[in-house]
């Protein structure tokens, strides 16, 4: 089979996709990061490339882009894939020259189709001519390592852009943008490469001779260049979009100095990974140009400075100098000195625009502010509409009080997905457990609300081991359910305390039970773990969270992909293939939680979520230690890879239990 390299910063998708592929026979490598997967591209050759599109240290864009220019792995395929699947992304996908593109979050089933597409073309797609990605300089050849200080850029609030103008065209505006930058650089003696989509360094190095660090100031100047750069677009989108009203392109920049190590179209090393720190802090910070202490020194503050920051990268402390412009005006040359009020002019209003670019891109709908997780569609509680500053009064509020009709007395978890509060009904009664589960993807809010309908089933259901059904529905921002609240905490507190056999069979019966009578409502739980049986304050047990992780899945939509809803130790195989849970997804983890409750340990256990996946895919069913033989069977059947193997219905297993797992 193949040799395939996947390469994204979630650990969870990583491990997930790797599962996948050599289920199916492929030799896998993992990556948490562009740079990362670059290097072990260059090592190992893949046959196929997986990549994200938003990464730390070099995004999607720039690992394709340096794949493309190696001349070993030019012709390698890659698919890329992202939450962010939008207009904009994918046509930068196809005009870089991805080979597939696929949406989180995806089936397996999509998944190896779009594999088995890549792994039969036979060469890899043409990209469409951009800025060049890199411009050799004398004496930086691959492989060595020079001292020198680099200007790490990153292009900020792209999202402002998706009203006016077309993917294409923010492609081609970015084009010009890195042309001017990189000419800018050749000017100065800087070496311009690539990184992603939106970001490129530029290398200055230290002449010989002329001591560490002798290239700071000339970084700094050439980091003022490129705000002037982007700033100098205006006239030219004038006269390419006339009439329209082309937001300004914001900029930020971190500047570092210390030892850079050159690969093949690539730079890399830890004064890299500061300088674009600093880039990225240049948003929160709302500085055009963030340069560190040691970068600021080297210089002798030959430049304007405006206030410092204390900045924490890896806990580790890193002090910051904004950079304003020029200083020293009687030591500049005549064509510096006439630059000087352009720069500082160009970098106080590149700061103002790289706050406003933060502040519009939260108010947009459709939008992701942050990497990894779901934004709120704009709106209050109250009603659809509103702005950025109403979702960010949203996500401080506690669950409860979303809901119309309760008071939150406490928040009792918040993953920024899902919240759980212990809220106190307004007309009386006892305290219920409120979960709101964060909308990500508001073009199926209509299907959404007659799922969360449906879900009222569920009151209906009146059976002592299921937990009370109360309430469901959507606010403007969420999905929540309202159930009964369980004092007595959960399963895992047994298992870790040791459970007797007779104990566990008796748990499992009642459990059972309460599987029975929401199946014959044709409800499945479809994530039975211990943490959903819940015990009450009588010490009797109660059944939580039917069908919210289907809930849950669907509520984020698109935007949700990255996350893992439902356990990975108690996924069933079908679920892993990409099938729905169903009745049978209840009896295999049916089977789980008897392993479990009788060893204290899950049946699959690694620091290798990959492996725990592949071992509920192929694995036999553990055997169980001495003393519990007869509970063999029917972990044999509860756990059988194959749903028609085990029981056809949980009646069944119930008939088997009573029947077949007496003490002889």
């Amino acid at each position: 089979m193949s040799l395939i390299l996947v390469v994204d910063d979630s650990p969870e998708i990583r491990q997930l996709v790797r599962a996948y592929l050599q289920a199916a026979g492929h030799t896998v490598r993992v990556a948490p990061d562009g740079q990362a997967g670059l290097e072990s591209a260059m090592m190992n050759l893949p046959d196929l490339i997986i990549t994200d599109v938003r990464m730390p240290f070099r995004d999607g864009f720039g690992l394709l882009d340096a794949v493309r220019a190696d001349r070993r792995m030019g012709h390698v395929p890659v698919m890329m894939m992202t939450a962010y699947n939008s207009r904009e992304i994918l046509a930068k996908a196809l005009h870089a020259g991805v080979n597939e593109f696929i949406g989180k979050p995806f089936d397996r089933v999509d998944l190896m189709r779009l594999v088995g597409e890549c792994l039969r073309a036979p060469v890899a797609r043409a990209p469409v001519a951009r800025a060049p990605a890199a411009v050799a300089a004398p004496g930086l050849s691959a492989g060595r390592e020079v001292s020198a200080s680099v200007v790490f850029t990153e292009a900020c609030g792209l999202e402002v852009f998706a009203d006016t103008l077309k993917p294409g065209e923010l492609v081609e505006l970015l084009a010009k943008f890195e042309g001017d930058a990189n000419a800018a650089a050749q000017r100065d003696g800087g070496t311009f490469i690539r990184l992603g989509d939106r970001s490129f360094a530029i290398v200055f190095e230290d002449p010989p001779g002329a001591g560490v660090h002798a290239s700071a100031a000339k970084a700094l100047r050439g980091a003022l260049s490129v705000v002037l750069a982007a700033q100098r677009l205006r006239p030219w989108t004038a006269s390419r979009f006339p009439g329209r009203h082309v937001p300004e392109l914001a900029v930020g920049l971190g500047v570092h100095c210390g030892p850079v190590q050159f690969l093949t179209g690539v730079v890399a090393g830890p004064t890299v990974d500061v300088a674009a720190f600093l880039a990225e802090s240049s948003r929160s910070l709302r500085w055009s140009i963030v340069a560190s202490r040691d970068a600021a020194t080297a210089a002798e503050f030959a430049f304007l400075s405006g206030r410092g920051a204390k900045l924490t990268m890896a806990k580790r402390e890193l002090a910051a100098v904004e950079v304003k412009g020029l200083d020293r005006r009687d030591r500049l040359s005549p064509e510096l000195a006439k630059m000087a009020p352009l720069l500082e002019a160009a970098v106080n209003r590149n700061a103002g625009i790289l706050g406003f670019a933060q502040v519009l891109a939260k108010s947009l709908d459709a939008r992701t502010a942050n990497a990894g997780r779901p934004k709120a569609p704009a709106g209050g509680a109250g009603g659809a509409g509103g702005t950025g500053g109403a979702v960010a009064a949203v996500a401080a509020v506690a669950a409860g009080d979303l809901v119309p009709g309760y008071s939150t007395i406490r928040k009792l978890s918040d993953n920024g997905i899902v919240a759980v509060s212990l809220a106190q009904p307004v007309g009386g009664g006892p305290p219920e457990v409120v979960k709101t589960i964060l909308i990500g993807d508001e073009k199926k809010r209509a299907q959404l609300k007659q799922f969360v309908d449906s879900y009222a089933v569920m009151a209906t259901v009146d059976h002592p081991a299921i937990a009370r059904h109360t309430a469901q529905g959507l606010t403007a921002t969420h999905a929540y359910v309202v159930q009964e609240y369980c004092p007595g905490g959960d399963l895992r507190n047994l298992i870790a305390d040791g459970m007797t056999a007779d104990e566990t069979m008796k748990l499992l019966l009642r459990i059972a039970g309460g599987l029975k009578a929401a199946h014959q409502q044709v409800i499945a739980h479809g994530d039975l773990k211990p943490a959903n049986i819940m015990f009450r304050a009588d010490g009797s047990v109660a059944i939580t969270d039917f069908s919210l992780a289907l809930i849950i899945e669907y509520a984020m939509g698109e935007s949700g992909a990255g996350v893992v809803v439902r356990s990975p130790e108690y996924l069933s195989p079908e679920l892993i293939n990409g099938a729905a849970a169903d009745m049978q997804t209840d009896l295999y983890t049916l089977g789980l939680l008897l392993h479990e409750m009788l060893t204290g340990q899950r049946p699959y256990t690694s620091a290798d979520l990959s492996r725990v996946l592949m071992d509920h895919l192929t694995a036999p069913v553990p055997t169980l230690p001495p003393g519990h033989e007869r509970f063999q069977p029917l972990l044999d059947r509860l756990m059988a890879k194959k749903r028609q193997d085990r029981f056809t219905t949980v009646s069944a297993a119930i008939q088997f239990m009573a029947q077949e797992t007496r003490p002889a």
